[in-house]
């Protein structure tokens, strides 16, 4: 912002007042956990009424970053998620992914969905 000030493509004054209140907010692919919560809140802007319609690649894998960061339990995931526990288990079953108890890695999730 400090070069387009510099060209004048950005007004001085407000770059100096805009500088005075620096806030650091990581990337949104380091808080995967705010993407569902800022999906539901932009739908229900639009009227979509909070539901998010993903493709099956899309909601793997946030079924598995979710089960990995919940050390497999998938009760808590499914909180995570902001779904029922009965819905997680029908994800697991249509997606393919398996259904071991226990602490599981990414790696190990994707391997019991191969089989």
């Amino acid at each position: 912002m400090e070069a387009a000030a510099k060209k004048g493509l950005f007004r001085e004054d407000l770059y100096f007042r805009l500088g005075g209140a620096i806030v650091a907010i990581p990337p949104l692919r380091e808080r995967s956990r705010d993407i569902m919560a800022l999906a539901r809140r932009f739908l229900g802007d639009l009227g979509g009424g909070g539901r998010l319609a993903l493709g099956p690649a899309a909601e793997r894998t946030l079924i598995l970053e979710a089960l990995e960061a919940c050390a497999g339990n998938q009760t808590r995931a499914a909180e995570r998620l902001g779904i029922s526990r009965r819905t997680m288990v029908s994800r697991l079953a249509e997606l393919g992914i398996g259904r071991k108890r226990g602490p599981m890695t990414r790696a190990a999730l994707t391997a019991t969905s191969r089989g």
